[in-house]
């Protein structure tokens, strides 16, 4: 039997899986799993995949520091091995560029979106969203008002940044791997994020390699391991079935290089535009067929 890497993470944690189970100089020696946190839920059963036949082989775990799941966290450390070797990793997450984001009544779990039709609802398209005068006139005028009502609205970008500067060391300062230094001197000349906590492919090579360096510094090959992540990486963009389209206005405050304002953003199965995405965010329109 292989000795085990157990990932516990969010969702985060599906990418780096995906990555690790195919460096080649690694697929014959070690066992990749997963256990998604957020995804446990809060029936009885939700533990039964990850009995005492999962943990056995479990040598070393990758665990993702967060904020949330303080009940599923505990029981995960009652159950992993007491023997393995931990290397734990913050969670990522940058609130600067979508400073708007907030509550929107209207978010409500659907038959065709579980998980609610915009997962990263904003106060001022909430607003909006529920003035009938509003909705009931032209795309165009919509676009116009969210426009002005945000410019209007835009809390001070330059405190946001500092806060998730702030966040970024509290999770430091728990973690093994650290990062408020890589995000501080990336995030405007490379995108590193799809939305709030979606990451781009080059953060999760940044942990990746990280991880691999404590994991198997010594057992086997980094550079081989360095190589296959940068090859994978050369074609992997990470989270993008979700991206959420960064204000004009913070991108211009930022010096955002990467930035293209005419770019288009897939959400799901669509491809919008900002204007689109705005617009449709507005309505609370769906989106599925």
């Amino acid at each position: 039997m292989r000795p085990g890497v157990l990932i516990y993470s969010n969702c985060q944690g599906e990418d780096i899986y995906r990555l690790a189970s195919r460096i080649e100089c690694l697929q014959e020696r070690f066992e990749f799993k997963l256990i998604l946190y957020h995804a446990l839920g809060t029936s009885a059963t939700a533990w039964e995949a990850y009995g005492d036949a999962f943990m056995r082989n479990v040598e070393i775990v990758w665990e993702q520091i967060g904020p949330d799941y303080a009940a599923e966290r505990a029981e995960f450390h009652a159950r992993r091995p007491a023997q393995a070797r931990v290397i734990s990793f913050p969670a990522f997450s940058m609130l600067s560029l979508w400073p708007l984001v907030g509550g929107d009544q209207r978010v409500r779990a659907e038959p065709r979106y579980p998980d609610g039709r915009y997962v990263q609802p904003e106060f001022v398209a909430a607003e909006l969203g529920t003035d009938p005068e509003v909705l009931a006139g032209s795309d165009d005028s919509i676009f116009e008002r969210y426009m002005a009502l945000s410019a209007e609205r835009m809390p001070d970008l330059d405190r946001r940044l500092a806060l998730d500067m702030a966040t970024w060391r509290r999770r430091d300062q728990q973690s093994d791997i650290t990062v408020t230094d890589y995000l501080s001197a990336s995030f405007r000349d490379r995108q590193l994020f799809h939305a709030l906590d979606h990451l781009t492919g080059e953060p999760l090579g940044f942990l990746l390699k990280r991880l691999c360096q404590r994991s198997f510094g010594g057992q086997a090959d980094l550079d081989r391991i360095n190589g296959d992540i940068d090859s994978m990486l050369a074609f992997y963009v990470g989270a993008d079935y979700v991206q959420t389209p960064v204000h004009p206005l913070v991108a211009r405050h930022f010096g955002l290089k990467w930035y293209d304002p005419e770019a288009t953003y897939r959400y799901y199965a669509n491809e919008w535009t900002y204007r689109d995405y705005i617009v449709r965010l507005v309505r609370h329109a769906p989106y599925c067929q």
